[in-house]
This record gives C-alpha cells, sequence and structure tokens, in this order.
C-alpha cells in the first residue's frame, strides 16, 4: 500500500464518537507502529505511558518490548482514552474495548474493522490486510532512517 493509502487509511473513521476515535486510534497504532492485531487487542491499560510517548506490547512469545510513539498516535490514543471510560466496564481491563455491547474488542472484530475501512476506501485486495499495515510500517521507517533493530 502507498503512503497515500495510509493516509487515507488512518483518516478514513469520521466524527468525534467513541468508536471513530478508538478505530483511529487502533489504525495508527497498526499502520504506522507495526503492532501485530493481537497486540492490538491485547494491550492493557497498565502498558500505556502517554506522558513517555510510550507503550509496553506483550507479542509472540509473551516477549514483552517498549513501542515509542509518535505524536499523531499518542494524540489519537489519547482521544480514544479520554472516552473510553463512558464504554468500558468498570475495572476492565484491556484498552480496546467495543463501543456498542461493552465487551472487549476481539482480534475478529479488529480485522473487520480494518478490512471494512479498506474496502471502503478501495484500499482492499489481495495481499492488503491488518499484517501487510505491519509491513508497510516496517518499510516506510526503514526509508524514514530508522534502525529496525
Amino acid at each position: 500500500m502507498p503512503l497515500d493509502g495510509l493516509k487515507r487509511l488512518l483518516a478514513a473513521p469520521k466524527g468525534d464518537g467513541a468508536q471513530a476515535r478508538r478505530d483511529r486510534a487502533m489504525l495508527a497504532l497498526m499502520g504506522v507502529h507495526g503492532l501485530r492485531v493481537a497486540e492490538v487487542g491485547g494491550l492493557s491499560l497498565d502498558g500505556i505511558d502517554l506522558d513517555a510517548g510510550a507503550l509496553r506490547i506483550v507479542g509472540k512469545g509473551d516477549k514483552t518490548r517498549a513501542v515509542y510513539l509518535v505524536p499523531t498516535t499518542a494524540a489519537a490514543l489519547s482521544a480514544w482514552l479520554e472516552v473510553r471510560p463512558a464504554v468500558a466496564l468498570p475495572g476492565e481491563p484491556s484498552c480496546f474495548v467495543a463501543t456498542g455491547n461493552h465487551g472487549r474488542g476481539t482480534e475478529r472484530a479488529i480485522r473487520g474493522m480494518v478490512d471494512g475501512n479498506l474496502e471502503r476506501l478501495g484500499l482492499k485486495r489481495a495481499g492488503i490486510s491488518c499484517h501487510s499495515l505491519r509491513h508497510n510500517a516496517a518499510t516506510w521507517a526503514r526509508a524514514g532512517g530508522a534502525s529496525l533493530d
């Protein structure tokens, strides 16, 4: 997916409601930072430090790593966290929750949200998926001079 496609995808959730805020934050984490669907779905509130601009992610094999947020992703995540208490059950530790039935956002639901936005924008085709966002994020980071180590 070209960089312009990512920009369109990140802008796809319209409005200022809880679902749009949540979806923008999830898309930024996957498209800009390369998080896996399971990592987004498993992100807990105690793994977020917006003051430091960092997340503690538990990935494959239960390996923990730090992810440092760019300002636009930090802003999207902050906007979601402002409205999250209104839709989350009290004591729910997951960052991303379903906005309609007060449950946890499932990996299937996350994939459906991404695919739905890709289809609506005309970007969905063979090989374009949640996981391709991860690969593209690495490619764009490397092109921008970042070390993938």
